[in-house]
């Protein structure tokens, strides 16, 4: 209940019901696309509409627009001034050609596959 109060279900349920009668009482004088264009459109609301739009109108006047408050959880990156960066633990191994591999374990050719027994 207090998540429909939340989502101001009263009110949509409130338009959705009112755009539905505008459609209904519209749609034999106009047809169905001159009915959607003039229902949805806004030019012409009912009195049903009319008095929704108002009282959304009053409640944003009445409900305070909460300040929004920083909440510093971490420190900004800016304030980290000691900042080292380290090389990795194992270094770098050269290979034969004279190029440094960051990774040592990656071999160039393909793997041979394992012998099989044809007894």
């Amino acid at each position: 209940m207090a998540l429909l109060g939340v989502l101001d279900a009263p009110q949509v349920l409130s338009q959705a019901y009112a755009w539905a009668m505008m459609l209904h009482d519209r749609t034999p004088t106009m047809g169905v696309a001159e009915a959607l264009d003039s229902t949805f459109s806004g030019e012409a609301p009912c009195a049903l509409c009319c008095a929704i739009q108002k009282k959304r109108e009053k409640q944003q006047k009445e409900t305070p627009i909460p300040e929004a408050k920083p909440s510093i959880k971490y420190p900004p990156a800016s304030a980290a001034r000691n900042i080292t960066i380290c090389p990795p633990l194992g270094g770098y191994e050269t290979r034969e050609d004279g190029r440094t591999d960051i990774a040592p374990w990656r071999v160039d050719s393909p793997l041979k596959p394992p012998p099989q027994d044809w007894a």
